[in-house]
């Protein structure tokens, strides 16, 4: 039982470290919604945050065998880079990839080949290792260690519940099919159903100004929610000792998110209808 005890992993999941992920979350929805110049520096910001936690938890999965709501926890916060994003894609597979109402299509930011080869990579193995701790870590844990620890889906709901560890699981597996699908459009391969139409309308500035406001409050949503999830696991649990910032790890993540986060006078680019 001892094992399955949540004893607090300031390492991974600390008050200095959530608030870093938290400022850097909504300090990129806020600087993508104004169109700050800086957008290319926070998004950096975001996707190296993730890695470090991600390498982080594979460190000590490997050193010693955390429990499981340490993972869960952890894989939390690094989720927050992508989350967001899932519901824009099913609103973009439901209009069938329309041009039109495409919720990622008038972005200004113009992310570098290896931005974006990192960002997918990192991607790439946060499913792997989110699949694994889905169908083999949770599901393969005795019953003692399976019921003691809740997480959240809008209430405490146990870390072993089978439906709570089928959507998790399923959420990572659909996460590595659609990686699968992005490497075969890359390699050439298209999808007869939602190639984008040849004919083209010219989209009114209002138009694009409502699909953008729409799209911020998704993410806000589902950002908030994360906040939460991350938050109200913490309280459940009554984990100890990663509600105060009393060393350099949780110092230093939370200050170069702030000196970086920092208001330095850029104009928003966003403009006024």
């Amino acid at each position: 039982m001892q094992l399955c005890q949540a004893v607090g992993r300031s390492s991974l999941y600390g008050l200095g470290i959530r608030l870093a992920f938290y400022l850097q979350w909504f300090g990129a929805l806020a600087a993508e919604y104004i169109e700050i110049a800086d957008m290319c520096d926070v998004r950096l910001l975001g996707l190296l945050l993730s890695a470090a936690t991600l390498l982080g938890l594979v460190a000590q999965l490997a050193a010693a065998r955390l429990a499981p709501i340490d993972v869960y926890i952890a894989l939390l916060l690094v989720t927050g880079l992508y989350l967001p994003l899932a519901p824009l894609w099913l609103w973009k597979a439901a209009t069938r990839c329309h041009a039109r109402y495409d919720p990622l299509r008038w972005s200004r930011e113009t992310p570098s080949p290896a931005y974006r080869g990192f960002d997918f990579a990192l991607l790439l193995a946060l499913a792997s290792l989110g699949t694994w701790f889905w169908t083999s870590r949770v599901s393969g844990d005795d019953d003692e260690c399976r019921g003691a620890h809740v997480g959240f889906f809008f209430a405490p709901v146990p870390l072993g519940n089978r439906l709570f560890v089928a959507f998790h699981a399923l959420l990572y597996i659909a996460t590595m099919l659609v990686c699968a699908g992005i490497m075969l459009v890359k390699a050439g391969w298209r999808i007869p159903v939602w190639e984008e139409r040849r004919r083209r309308r010219k989209t009114r500035r209002l138009h694009i100004a409502l699909v953008q406001d729409v799209k911020a409050f998704v993410k806000l949503a589902v950002l908030a929610t994360l906040t939460a999830a991350v938050e109200m696991t913490i309280v459940w649990n009554r984990i100890p000792d990663v509600n105060d910032v009393a060393d350099a790890a949780q110092m230093i993540p939370l200050v170069v998110v702030i000196g970086i986060m920092r208001p330095d006078g850029a104009m928003p680019r966003r403009a006024v209808l």
